[in-house]
């Protein structure tokens, strides 16, 4: 039986070009050069010379890109290895609740159906509101915060259990916000992997999050052992995977890491030579003033003194 619809590659080429990256890392510089024209022209922006004649050319001839890497180099730096074993618990975790909860969704009080529309009609809004705040506050704070309210809120249904109704609210709370652990740690986690490994690290993670849907099915069934066992097991697993999030760094306004070298020296000095403070395609958020705000509330009183309110509240 043949899939009803199916999108051919050259199709979806058309619409979504290849990385940069990648095809600077496989001697394509000129259609490097092509896709970020390409994008500079779309975002209005103008890219340096310097980038097309220094950065593309050093890049093709880097050693390090053509380097052949396996899952080894997960593991081979402490730095590097720390994430990915994070990484695949917390991927393991958030995967297993939020199968998990998927499928406990019948077997609580209600109606099975609306338990099941209303949930995902609450995880598909709080997940764009999920993204928003990813962009304001990082992308840190979003996925452990959910996945951590999360897990209370299955540890208060397991603690419900008999009250129904009350034990049903805290699980379509606790589903709720996994679906949006879920969907946020799924833009979250490649920032954590270099270029080189990307691929490959979100490949091993992927393997992990299977197992944790694996054994989702099997938590459930503890619930003919002790009722708010699954419950418990489920809160005790989302507050640990939040927890491994958050031993993991913040990538909001970071530029992407390029090579594993680039994950071992973050968090110390920059390793830049140049003194350019300018902002570069692979970091397009400017540098944040930490007295904007007071600066603001100035600009808006100077503002409404001089008698203009309306536009006081405008002032970027």
């Amino acid at each position: 039986m043949t899939a009803p619809f199916t999108i051919k590659s050259d199709v979806i080429g058309w619409v979504l070009p290849e990385s940069p990256r990648w095809l600077i890392s496989n001697k394509r510089v000129k259609s490097a050069r092509d896709v970020l024209r390409r994008a500079a022209r779309v975002n209005d922006v103008t890219i340096p010379d310097d980038v097309y004649t220094s950065l593309l050319t050093k890049s093709a001839e880097s050693k390090e890109e053509t380097t052949k890497f396996t899952m080894i180099d997960l593991l081979r730096t402490p730095r590097m290895r720390k994430i990915t074993l994070l990484m695949c618990f917390a991927w393991m975790a958030v995967a297993g609740v939020y199968y998990g909860l998927i499928l406990g969704m019948t077997d609580l009080a209600g109606d099975p159906y609306v338990n099941f529309a209303l949930g995902a009609a609450l995880e598909l809004g709080l997940a764009a509101v999920g993204w928003a705040a990813m962009e304001r506050w990082g992308r840190k704070p979003v996925t452990v915060g959910s996945a951590l309210l999360a897990g209370i809120g299955c540890l208060a249904s397991a603690g419900t259990t008999g009250h129904p109704t009350v034990s049903r609210n805290f699980a379509l709370l606790g589903r709720v916000l996994i679906g949006v652990n879920f969907i946020c740690f799924s833009a979250y986690s490649p920032d954590m992997f270099p270029t080189v490994v990307r691929g490959m690290g979100m490949g091993v993670v992927t393997a992990f999050s299977r197992v944790g849907t694996m054994l989702a099915p099997f938590v459930t069934l503890l619930g003919d052992v002790w009722l708010p066992l699954p419950m418990l097991t489920f809160g005790v697993a989302s507050c640990a995977g939040g927890l491994a999030v958050y031993l993991v760094p913040e990538t909001l306004g970071l530029p992407l890491p390029e090579t594993i070298e680039d994950v071992e020296n973050s968090g110390r000095e920059p390793q830049r030579k140049d003194n350019v403070e300018s902002e570069s395609y692979t970091n397009p958020w400017p540098k944040r003033d930490p007295f904007r705000h007071v600066k603001r509330v100035v600009v808006c009183y100077q503002i409404a003194r001089d008698g203009d309110y309306f536009s006081s509240i405008l002032v970027p």
